[in-house]
């Protein structure tokens, strides 16, 4: 399901990816976006921009990005760039940019927002928190994208939009589309690599309710079964050569009416003549 950070981002320390053809310049980029969060904790992300239009960057640059992201740890693959296990342990997330737009002059200092879509897990109403874990299609997972996932922590706050949060609070096993501001992450404590991201819906964050999971269906295969099966290799298509040699009904009855209606004609006929006779 859907995950993606849309915020404020300083972007440092800009860096062509090597190309594997010397003589074509590279377009792919990569920056570290750096997320405020509150004062002396921020965010930090390897984030890869297609540069299309070819623009030139500082080595800070303050943009407003939008980027699918996912959990770092030791399985994306970057594209023309290496990265050690205690270089990907300073970031907390991998992502891809979709588009930014250069704002230099704003003051970053703005929580990001988050968005995500997935499955409710651990939800407990007497807190108004439960737990979300998005999946998002990225360039550095093209090996694997089972491993490109953003588990997050939901929190309903209890304000004068949400009364009640534990109302509002989802089931387990319910499809949610959740969004709102980033206010803290955790640190696994063994890999040092990202747990989770807190994110809390306040006064401006969303959650849209998209029905129950279900199980994929997987299909039975019967143990015996009357109907002819195709032989291997056959195609499931219409055989209109089998039309061919088939009659035309409707043109059959049309020519059995005008027949009975001639029969009656000729009889209707007949009579008149033999009565005009006498």
């Amino acid at each position: 399901m859907a995950s993606k950070i849309v915020g404020i981002a300083v972007l440092t320390a800009p860096r062509l990816a090597l190309n594997s053809d010397p003589a074509k310049e590279s377009r792919v980029m990569y920056f570290d976006a750096n997320f405020w969060i509150a004062d002396g904790i921020q965010l930090l992300a390897c984030v890869r921009y297609y540069n299309d239009m070819n623009h030139c960057f500082e080595q800070a640059t303050t943009c407003v990005i939008e980027a699918t992201i996912a959990r770092m740890n030791m399985d994306p693959k970057f594209e023309g760039m290496e990265l050690s296990e205690d270089e990907r342990k300073e970031y907390q997330l991998v992502g891809q940019v979709n588009w930014l737009i250069p704002v230099d002059g704003t003051d970053p200092r703005s929580p990001p927002f988050i968005y995500v879509a997935g499955v409710v897990k651990n939800s407990a109403k007497e807190l108004a928190t439960f737990n979300v874990e998005g999946s998002q299609w990225m360039y550095a997972f093209q090996h694997d994208q089972a491993l490109a996932k953003l588990p997050v922590r939901v929190v309903i706050p209890k304000n004068l939009r949400f009364r009640d949060p534990s109302k509002i609070c989802p089931k387990n096993d319910t499809w949610v589309f959740v969004s709102g501001r980033l206010t803290k992450f955790r640190l696994h404590p063994r890999s040092g690599f990202l747990d989770d991201l807190d994110v809390d819906l306040g006064r401006d964050g969303t959650l849209a309710f998209m029905g129950k999971w279900v199980a994929p269906f997987t299909p039975i295969k019967a143990s015996t079964d009357s109907t002819p099966k195709p032989s291997p290799g056959s195609k499931r298509k219409f055989d209109y050569g089998s039309l061919a040699s088939s009659p035309t009904p409707q043109k059959l009855r049309r020519t059995i009416k005008e027949d009975t209606r001639d029969a009656s004609f000729t009889s209707t006929a007949s009579e008149a003549s033999t009565s005009g006779a006498h």
